[in-house]
Parts: structure tokens; sequence; C-alpha cells
């Protein structure tokens, strides 16, 4: 749910001036932790705790778009397109 909603949500929270700019930082910080994320997995043994690892991340960026979009129905962050993420 998350992989294909945050790209969207990112753009969307920018304005139409600085659009390009946050949504490329966004992006790139993206980018640049899920290249290593691999590299640190494989650090890790046990395939269990590498299946945990990636449910916790998950979770954690799931309740991050959720977070968002609570702030967005509260009127406390304001979408500049794609209401219907919202």
């Amino acid at each position: 749910m998350w992989i294909l909603n945050a790209p969207l949500l990112a753009t969307s929270i920018f304005p139409v001036e600085t659009r390009s700019k946050g949504t490329s930082l966004v992006m790139a910080t993206a980018a640049a932790i899920s290249g290593f994320f691999p590299l640190a997995l494989n650090e890790i043994t046990n395939v269990y705790a590498s299946g945990v690892v990636l449910a916790v991340v998950a979770a954690l960026a799931s309740c991050g778009i959720l977070w968002v979009r609570g702030q967005a129905r509260a009127d406390k962050l304001s979408i500049y397109q794609r209401p219907e993420l919202f």
C-alpha cells in the first residue's frame, strides 16, 4: 500500500512553486535509504529477523502516510493536488 501512495503523497504536500525541489529531496532521500537497506538486511543472518525488520519498516511507513492523511483531514496540512488520496 505505502509503496504506491508515498510518491503521490510526496508530490501532494509541496506547492507548485517548490514541488520539484521538495519532491526531488523526498525521492533522493528515499533512494539513498533504500539503496543501503538490502546491505543492512544482508548483515542479519536470521531470516525471520530480516522479515521482522521489513515488517517494522513497512508499518512505520504506513503509519506516516496515515498520520499525514489525518493531518490533512483536520486541515492542519495543506494538500495542493490529488485530493483523492485524502
